[in-house]
């Protein structure tokens, strides 16, 4: 498949692996790393980070530790997730509009007496 022909990304090459292995079972070992390289795409995307750097931090955790690599990847990115600073919204680029201040009820009163804009 040329890359000009998939310039939209409309498609994808899916590949079936269960062929390399007996009885086309995927062990339990494969099927953790994929979902844990799935899990580690998911927070690059969201931290805006690299995923090479997720993957090293989890394993450098997991041979530090007693924890699995699943394990540390998934403390990590609760870590990362919870350390995440939320962006601020950005201003509006319309200008805010001020109401009109209305005098308290003393100043009317007052205002009353001299017979004033608000005196009515």
């Amino acid at each position: 498949m040329k890359e000009e022909n998939n310039a939209e990304g409309l498609y994808s090459l899916k590949i079936d692996a269960r062929h390399y292995f007996p009885d086309r079972k995927i062990t339990r070992d494969v099927l953790e790393a994929l979902r844990c390289r799935q899990y580690a795409a998911v927070l690059a995307f969201y931290l805006e980070c690299d995923i090479d750097d997720i993957e090293k931090q989890a394993r450098r955790l997991a041979e530090s530790t007693a924890l699995s690599y699943s394990e540390a990847l998934h403390k990590i990115g609760g870590d990362m997730l919870r350390s995440k600073q939320e962006k601020p919204a950005p201003l509006s680029l319309w200008p805010i509009r001020q109401e009109p201040v209305r005098p308290n009820r003393a100043a009317r009163r007052a205002a009353k007496r001299k017979g004033g804009r608000n005196g009515r």
